[in-house]
């Protein structure tokens, strides 16, 4: 979960044999924001077990097999 003080939060599950990081709106949990973008920019490569996502900064970091994915708002 993560959340900008008590409004705006978002729970984050991660599908390890799909390889995907799903974010849900807390209030809400039918919302999800799992489109690929074409060429699949955000595609998170092969992660480890019990690996959990980080929130800082505004920023959602993972770990994979064979590097640290971040993901942001885009500019």
């Amino acid at each position: 979960m993560s959340s900008n003080g008590a409004s705006n939060g978002v729970l984050w599950i991660r599908r390890r044999g799909a390889n995907v990081l799903h974010a849900y709106d807390a209030a809400n949990i039918s919302t999800s924001s799992t489109t690929q973008p074409r060429f699949r920019r955000d595609a998170l490569g092969t992660t480890v077990r019990f690996n959990v996502p980080m929130i800082a900064n505004g920023k959602v970091y993972i770990g994979t097999s064979t590097e640290v994915v971040v993901y942001g708002l885009l500019p």
